[in-house]
């Protein structure tokens, strides 16, 4: 137990002395290298891992990430230490940030707000800065996928085919007592007409004295005239 409180309190004794001579070694420009810049694309809700190139060994004091395009220092990676020394505070990145490998940087659930420039400054012993530089451009989402609810879809269908068969039904409704109207219409003219013809049947049949038979009920008066 007093080991490892020892260690703890040597390595929180010798941070200050470090963050001295880096800043030191920032302002005078000594012994700083600037790597290539890496460009990466991603979109809205996806993840991205920045890694640096550079080799990372026994040699790397720390490692420090910055967000320049909001001027904002997020981490601070000591070299033998398991977990990194967070000093953003902000609570859009609470969550989102992680160093999964000790040294690179991995921001998920991306946003557009996460588009910008980053740099990670790899600070060796010998107090040389070997600096890389990200460049990320977060898209918003274009419908990768279909985030609507296909039910949705069904239900709006089901209601449009609803509605054309009420639709259908009134308009079959309102023209019915139209459609009733005329053939009880047609029906009283067949009956008059049947009846009508009846009457000139038996009064053409009254004026035969013989008692003819025909069904050309029109002409009956007429035959009759002719045989008398």
């Amino acid at each position: 137990m007093s080991d490892s409180r020892n260690l703890r309190w040597t390595l929180a004794q010798s941070r200050p002395p470090c963050v001295l001579l880096c800043a030191l070694i920032q302002l005078t420009g000594i012994g700083i290298i600037s790597g290539k810049m890496s460009s990466l694309n991603r979109t809205q809700g996806d993840y991205v891992l920045l890694c640096p190139d550079s080799k990372i060994g026994n040699e790397t004091l720390l490692i420090k990430w910055y967000f320049l395009s909001k001027n904002l220092s997020l981490l601070t990676i000591w070299s033998g230490e398991s977990s990194p020394h967070w000093i953003i505070p902000q609570k859009e990145y609470k969550g989102r940030l992680s160093v999964p490998d000790g040294e690179s940087l991995k921001i998920t659930n991306l946003t557009p707000e996460d588009s910008g420039s980053y740099e990670a400054h790899i600070i060796s012993v010998s107090g040389e800065i070997y600096i890389e530089k990200f460049n990320l451009t977060v898209f918003g989402t274009v419908t990768r996928k279909s985030n609507t609810n296909p039910w949705i879809w069904w239900s709006l269908l089901g209601s449009l085919v609803l509605l054309v068969a009420v639709w259908c039904f009134l308009c079959k409704v309102k023209s019915s007592p139209c459609k009733i109207k005329d053939i009880l219409t047609r029906g009283n003219i067949q009956a008059v007409v049947y009846h009508e013809n009846e009457r000139r049947l038996e009064e053409g049949l009254t004026a035969c004295p013989n008692g003819f038979h025909s069904d050309q009920e029109t002409h009956g008066r007429h035959l009759c005239t002719i045989f008398d």
